[in-house]
């Protein structure tokens, strides 16, 4: 398509499609293809952002007023932004874990600042409360002592 896309100031909505731009010739322009000459002529004659694009040359221009850049390969450049927006999407996944952990502390400190421990179902209802050590009164079954691992000698006995 060699017409021009318009687009509202808000970029929200296109307002024309395949327009051909016929902007003053006698603006000076330093450009050699008609598409650039156009571009360039109408940025200088509006003072609106222009983007002109080629796919025979491989090439983005941007203009605004007398102000003109041409962008870099576009196959590097949106290998470049696939990069940055892979590396986005890394530091979010970062991002969300490190949120996560500071929620789980935070919770954390709130609980050990207000000695609010949650208690079981039953405790709540008023039935004693057993506490979750281990059975046999911390004794391993083979009659090892706590917080040691059994040996042979305890399994022997």
């Amino acid at each position: 398509m060699d017409g021009a896309v318009v687009v509202a100031g808000d970029l929200a909505r296109i307002r024309y499609a395949n327009v051909q731009l016929q902007p003053d010739p006698v603006l000076p322009t330093a450009e050699t293809g008609t598409r650039y000459r156009s571009a360039e002529r109408t940025a200088r004659q509006t003072g609106a952002l222009v983007i002109a694009v080629s796919r025979r040359r491989r090439s983005i221009s941007v203009y605004r007023g007398a102000w003109r850049h041409v962008l870099a390969d576009p196959v590097r450049l949106v290998g470049r932004a696939n990069q940055a927006l892979a590396t986005l999407a890394d530091q979010r996944v970062r991002l969300d874990d490190a949120l996560h952990l500071l929620s789980a502390l935070e919770f954390r400190d709130r609980v050990a600042a207000h000695d609010v421990r949650p208690r079981p179902a039953a405790a709540a209802a008023g039935a004693p409360h057993l506490g979750r050590g281990r059975a046999h009164c911390g004794r391993t079954r083979r009659g090892g002592r706590p917080g040691r691992p059994p040996t042979g000698a305890d399994i022997d006995a």
